[in-house]
This record gives structure tokens, sequence and C-alpha cells, in this order.
């Protein structure tokens, strides 16, 4: 029987890669700095333009970036395994349905 859980692993895991750098990017936080008039510019404006390290805005700044690997990696081990959980429910799901014809 084909094991759904590691192939919901893996969507999981690619979609969490793509879409969470894109949705930070749609932020403002990209690779060319963070672009005005849009949140990530309103966040950093807090601040008053310097951002303490380690925090929020520089964090999703990294990422937007292309850094923080280890940002990256946590988003797609959750990916992964919120990707896991959806195909097991679907898989038990379709194996109930099935059961009670």
């Amino acid at each position: 029987m084909f094991n759904f859980s590691w192939f919901g692993y893996i969507v999981g895991v690619a979609a969490a890669l793509v879409a969470v750098p894109w949705a930070i990017a749609g932020l403002g936080f990209t690779g060319a700095g963070i672009t005005a008039g849009s949140i990530a510019a309103w966040m950093m404006s807090f601040y008053g333009g310097a951002v303490p390290a380690g925090g929020i805005v520089a964090v999703l700044q990294s990422i937007g970036a292309g850094g923080k690997l280890l940002a990256k990696s946590t988003v797609a081990h959750y990916g992964g395994k919120i990707g896991e959980k959806l195909a097991r429910f679907f898989a038990n799901a379709n194996h109930a349905e099935k059961e009670e014809k």
C-alpha cells in the first residue's frame, strides 16, 4: 500500500518552502531590502530605522533575503508535519468511506 504520510510530508515541505518566502516577500522583506510603503517598512518604523539583531524584523528580512537556514529548515519541518497529518486524514477518510459501501 502507498505510504501517504511520506508523500504528504514531502508535499508539505515543498509547499512551505515556496509559500513562506513568497508570503514574507509579499510583506516587503526582499533580497533587495525592505520595500518602501510595505508592511515591513511600517514594522521597521517602530524601531526608528535601527532594528535590533535577532528581532522579528531582522529575522524576517534575513529570510526574505535568502538567509536563515535554521528558520527555513524549521518552516520545512512544520510544513512537512502538516502535510503528513493532512495526507493521513484524507487517506483514513477515504478508507472509512470505502468500508461503508
